[in-house]
């Protein structure tokens, strides 16, 4: 397997290392808590008061040295060129120790190298030994429905109930492989294919974990869970088309700091959300079948503009209401002219991804 350090993070760490630092050696032992216990003697108030401070600064210096030499010896690690179970056994060992500063960095090396990883991944289902498992994992699912939560989707600790189902110790030896690297199933066009395991992510770590990163992989794990749009069409209700994209332009806007590649990935998935909410589309309900927006769009596209939440999706539901508008009995086309409809619905899209990479600029 390919052995790579995630430059970025590394880069991140290697900052990180090297600021307030007194010297630190990465083979020291980390210093263990220990309690003096003295005789009190009569002393000076004033003493005791000073001793004291000395005390905390003492300590505040002990944690600080502690989290410094997690730090370095994670970089030392790095340099060492893991591959990814490698990575996960190091984080599994050492997170519980680690301050969330850490932790998150610890996540995000974990992550990134999953979500480059997974190109590698995608042809393991269809190899020659391995095209029956698609029908097979069907059918395993058929038969027991009550067990999943998520429909043809096996991520966190459902994974397991899968495996526990399957008597074809071939297969089950090669998903048993795929999960180990942190993956997960799911299923399109009557395949099932890896994706990252974001909620396996979150359901492990996430008592460790900050905002930011929990926020993240929160958001990712409900698109890979319920994609916004199944080849092309929206696959979800305008209620939750809102909240989604509320949810990644909220993320944007809080986290400018975030790596680069979470920025990508939420940019990516609000980008499909913009487009869904500049675009109405009579082919996946947002519009009537006489060209009108339908009564859950219209619901949605109100409590936009009423609670302003994010200034993109605003931009956006603002723009394509304002050309509603304009239409006479806010017909939007026809069957005979859908091309009035899609130019317009480009144009407000286009404006509004303007708008979105100049907030909040990826690269």
């Amino acid at each position: 397997m390919k052995k790579w350090i995630s430059i970025g993070l590394l880069g991140m760490l290697l900052l990180a290392s090297s600021c307030n630092k007194n010297d630190v050696n990465i083979d020291e032992e980390l210093p263990e808590q220990s309690i003096i216990e003295e005789e009190s003697e009569a002393e000076n108030p004033l003493d005791l008061e000073v001793d004291h401070s000395e005390s905390e600064q003492d300590s505040e210096d002990g944690d600080l040295t502690q989290a410094q030499l997690m730090r370095d010896r994670f970089v030392a690690f790095l340099f060492t060129g893991p591959d990814i179970i490698e990575v996960k056994t190091y984080i599994d060992e050492n997170i519980r120790n680690a301050q969330i500063s850490l932790a998150d960095d610890m996540l995000a090396e974990l992550i990134v190298r999953g979500e480059v990883g997974l190109v590698q991944q995608m042809d393991l289902l269809f190899e020659e030994d391995m095209v029956g498992i698609h029908a097979y994992l069907f059918d395993i699912y058929e038969k027991n429905t009550d067990r999943f939560t998520n429909g043809y989707v096996f991520l966190g600790n459902e994974k397991n109930v899968l495996l526990s189902l399957m008597d074809d110790a071939s297969y089950k030896r090669s998903l048993q492989t795929l999960f180990d690297q942190g993956y997960g199933l799911y299923s399109a066009e009557g395949n099932f294919y890896p994706t990252v395991d974001y909620l396996f992510y979150l359901q492990k770590y996430g008592i460790y974990l900050g905002e930011m990163t929990k926020s993240y992989l929160s958001i990712l794990s409900e698109f890979v869970i319920e994609p916004t749009t199944i080849e092309e069409y929206l696959a979800i209700s305008p209620e939750a088309l809102k909240e989604r994209a509320y949810r990644s332009e909220k993320f944007l806007m809080d986290y400018p700091g975030a790596p680069i590649e979470y920025k990508r990935n939420i940019s990516q998935n609000l980008t499909i959300c913009l487009w869904k909410l500049s675009s109405p589309n009579i082919f996946d309900g947002m519009l009537d079948e006489d060209f009108t927006v339908s009564a859950p769009t219209q619901h949605a596209y109100d409590d936009i503009l009423k609670e302003k939440k994010t200034p993109v999706v605003t931009f956006t539901v603002q723009s394509v209401t304002d050309w509603i508008n304009t239409q006479e009995g806010g017909v939007l086309g026809s069957y005979e002219d859908m091309d009035r409809l899609y130019n317009q619905t480009n144009e407000i899209f286009n404006a509004s991804q303007e708008m979105m990479q100049s907030l909040y600029p990826v690269d």
